[in-house]
């Protein structure tokens, strides 16, 4: 039993009035309180396997967002990455850049992370252009009244080819000469803003 839940948490009311809290600290773990006010209240609830991301010493995952559709099941967004993805390409590099995972379960104690992302780091427009994204970060999601999610709130970095090939001028990382998810912190590149995208339908 924990008295509080660590700190990078979304938190989340269960249809019961159950709270229940998304923490990643070092693995990402599920936790619940009926009344968050008590003492020794977070009682935790699950360490979510995340083998289905292949997370190893390139692959790596950060910013769970959990939230619980309309029929009750839980589900949760991540900005899981390959710091091999970058420039000159590695032939182990993931195809295209790898920015998501998505992470879903019946009871909210046991989970299947998907081995298929459920965006990538670019964003088609209604004129026909496509924009890519250096990195998509800290998912979040805007709910309509029947609790359907209708856009997808991220962190973006826009560097990608504006200086020839694709993250060239972002600072290395392992397996990587020029990782594009630190384009995001490469001086002088080092700028982000919020980009909110329409999802083409509700997810049921």
């Amino acid at each position: 039993v924990e008295s509080r839940p660590p700190p990078l948490r979304i938190l989340r009311f269960h249809i019961n009035g159950t709270l229940y809290c998304g923490c990643n600290e070092g693995a990402f773990r599920v936790y619940r309180a009926n009344d968050p006010t008590e003492e020794n209240a977070w009682e935790l609830v699950s360490t979510i396997d995340l083998s289905g991301f292949n997370v190893n010493t390139y692959i790596k995952a950060e910013d769970p967002y959990l939230w619980m559709d309309p029929r009750g099941h839980w589900h949760f967004l991540a900005h899981v990455y390959d710091y091999r993805d970058g420039w000159p390409p590695n032939p182990n590099q993931t195809e295209p850049v790898l920015v998501s995972g998505h992470g879903y379960s019946l009871d909210g104690v046991h989970w299947t992370a998907s081995d298929t992302p459920p965006y990538y780091a670019w964003v088609d427009y209604e004129n026909g252009t496509r924009v890519h994204y250096s990195t998509f970060e800290r998912p979040h999601l805007i709910f309509d009244e029947e609790g359907n999610p209708t856009h997808l709130v991220n962190g973006v970095s826009p560097l990608w080819d504006q200086y020839g090939e694709p993250c060239n001028v972002c600072d290395a990382r392992p397996g990587s000469e020029h990782s594009c998810v630190v384009c995001k912190t490469s001086t002088p590149f080092d700028w982000t803003h919020t980009l909110v995208t329409p999802l083409r339908s509700s997810v049921h």
